[in-house]
């Protein structure tokens, strides 16, 4: 499959703005099931320093200031990315490890996990407590498999929670989204991943895209998708393995992978210091269409 993907974000400042600073986590990754044929950005005014440069987790992030005062600032981001299919669950599922197994491996010092323990411990937008070891404790059974036991998971997820647009910010914090029981993608995988290293587990968040279709008969809208986010756990033999707790699904070749991080604020699609007296409006136009199958 071979997406296009048009992101494009758009600032409105009530007073003028004199400098700003900002990084931006969307260009796709490269990787054995996905490679990224181009990417183009389109910044408006036209920055006075632009370049390239790799986070800790070698996701590709490009950094842009602009030093003319403006009140507008439109960021527009075009991609092109081919997907395979990965390996179906089913086959992984025969490779499964007990998660107790899994767990304790990561428990010790190897040199081989030195990149996997960053995603085992409390992160910004993902604080653990006693609640979330509970809950996933009914998935994760003695002796069951780990990647059987976050299928579980998401499973409940999908069928206990409400995807409610707009119930949340960024800023709520984890229980507050576990009491209520509502929440959108980015909620659901800290969530998810508060579950996993509640355990003992590694588990990264995941931003991307999703492909989403128009109803039978309607045309899809120009701008209506959105950002996505997902989860991956790692086992050890296997690698990260990703699963979307939103969809109920593991992944395969719709969903496009931008970044990874310990949660959401590694990866946020946008972020910088602007230097602005006044308030500011922000609006996101997202559009993921299939060119090629």
């Amino acid at each position: 499959m071979i997406y296009e993907i048009v992101h494009k974000t758009s600032y409105v400042y009530s007073g003028p703005v004199s400098h700003c600073h900002s990084k931006i986590w969307l260009q796709p990754r490269n990787l054995p099931f996905q490679h990224c044929l181009e990417v183009m950005f389109d910044i408006d005014p036209l920055p006075t320093v632009f370049y390239q440069l790799s986070d800790f987790y070698e996701n590709s992030v490009r950094y842009f200031a602009i030093q003319q005062s403006h009140k507008i600032l439109v960021v527009k981001v075009k991609s092109k990315v081919k997907l395979t299919a990965r390996e179906n669950i089913n086959e992984l599922l025969k490779r499964d490890k007990p998660w107790e197994i899994v767990r304790n491996t990561l428990s010790q010092f190897h040199k081989d996990f030195v990149d996997v323990y960053h995603f085992k411990y409390e992160s910004q937008h993902v604080v653990l407590n006693k609640d979330l070891f509970q809950y996933a404790s009914m998935s994760f059974l003695p002796g069951k498999g780990l990647l059987a036991s976050v299928q579980n998971m998401i499973g409940r997820v999908y069928k206990e929670f409400k995807f409610v647009s707009g119930h949340t910010t960024i800023a709520t914090p984890i229980d507050i989204i576990f009491n209520t029981r509502k929440g959108v993608c980015q909620d659901f995988a800290h969530l998810c991943i508060g579950f996993l290293r509640s355990h003992g587990l590694a588990a990264r968040y995941v931003s991307g895209y999703i492909e989403t279709l128009a109803p039978v008969g309607k045309t899809k809208l120009v701008g209506t998708d959105a950002s996505h986010a997902w989860i991956s756990v790692y086992l050890p033999g296997e690698g990260w393995i990703d699963f979307d707790p939103t969809n109920n699904l593991v992944p395969s070749d719709q969903h496009i992978t931008l970044a990874w991080g310990r949660d959401f604020a590694d990866v946020s699609p946008m972020k910088g210091v602007v230097f602005c007296t006044g308030k500011q409006a922000m609006k996101v136009e997202v559009d993921v269409r299939r060119v090629e199958c």
